[in-house]
């Protein structure tokens, strides 16, 4: 059960709080969660099911809400989590640029800040995404075109996603979903500038690549937005690998347990992953009379909340915590 651990880490990025200051608010007709509270649900979701399909995350959430509600300390209304109302907040996201970039510059800033990453260093590139499609009327205007394709399918329509990154960590500072039939030299500078705004110096040189992989959709802001919401996803990979890699540097740990079938084997380089998994044979009992009770930590997972820099109490919830 890493959905404490997952939200935990999603408040200490106050993703929530960066969507819901420079995201345009929803129409005067909507009702229940923010677009910031519905993007960590989203995430949470992508992250512990490594999945990205909209329709999923309702009954994943259901069948987590009691969770859901006392790590967020939100209520979680039964539609909240609907595939229209997330593909309301991507298509927001994927809508409207400015916001997405500001809410990349004041992230980006935070996290370099909060966590004092090293900023020597920034790694940018391309990949492309063959889809699918039909072409659209407006070609012209489509960010679905047909390009250079790095997969040797120059028959399929692309589009292609810009990812720099903090070099050695990796973890993406400024991201952009592109049409599939431009050059990549004439996004150096602009990506570079806009590098400039989130680290806040220009000491800093572009290296390397970092490969995705392939996601197919039809609505094209959609898409947009969902790739914006997966850069989020990894920026929590990389920074968590990072803090615990720091840590168990610092004090000359190293961590045993991650590996089934090899429990004594240790490792000084946990993965995100792996680390994850150690939490999911946590079982969360919630009993008639409201009674709560969690399956008692392990010493590795103790171990890993301390490297995170987590509280235990994350694993000590209240009923009283719970809104309903």
């Amino acid at each position: 059960m890493p959905i404490s651990l997952i939200v935990e880490w999603l408040k200490k990025m106050e993703i929530a709080l960066w969507i819901d200051q420079k995201l345009s608010p929803p129409h005067g007709n909507h009702e229940g969660m923010s677009y910031g509270q519905l993007s960590v649900l989203l995430l949470t979701y992508i992250i512990t099911q490594s999945d990205h399909r909209l329709s999923a995350v309702e009954p994943w959430v259901q069948a987590h809400r009691k969770i859901l509600e006392l790590t967020t300390g939100w209520s979680i209304g039964k539609k909240d989590a609907t595939d229209d109302r997330l593909g309301r907040v991507v298509e927001e996201l994927g809508l409207q640029s400015e916001a997405r970039q500001e809410i990349e510059v004041k992230l980006g800033r935070h996290l370099i800040r909060a966590y004092e990453l090293p900023t020597e260093v920034a790694r940018s590139d391309t990949t492309s995404f063959n889809v699918n499609h039909q072409q659209g009327e407006s070609p012209e205007e489509s960010l679905l075109r047909y390009g250079y394709s790095k997969d040797k399918r120059p028959d399929l329509l692309q589009y292609r996603q810009l990812l720099a990154t903090l070099d050695p960590m990796g973890m993406p500072l400024v991201s952009a979903t592109l049409s599939g039939n431009g050059a990549d030299d004439p996004l150096y500078l602009p990506t570079w500038q806009q590098l400039v705004k989130v680290i806040g110096h220009k000491k800093f040189f572009k290296r390397g690549s970092l490969p995705a992989l392939p996601i197919y959709f039809q609505n094209e802001d959609r898409i947009t937005g969902l790739m914006f919401v997966l850069n989020i996803a990894l920026r929590l990979f990389t920074l968590m690998e990072f803090v615990v890699r720091q840590a168990l540097q610092q004090t000359q740990q190293s961590l045993a347990g991650l590996y089934d079938g090899n429990p004594k084997r240790k490792t000084n380089r946990p993965s995100a992953e792996r680390m994850l998994q150690a939490f999911c044979h946590l079982t969360l009992y919630y009993l008639p009379d409201s009674t709560i009770f969690i399956t008692p930590l392990s010493e590795l997972q103790k171990q890993i909340l301390s490297l995170m820099k987590m509280p235990e109490s994350l694993y000590q919830l209240s009923a009283e915590s719970c809104k309903t």
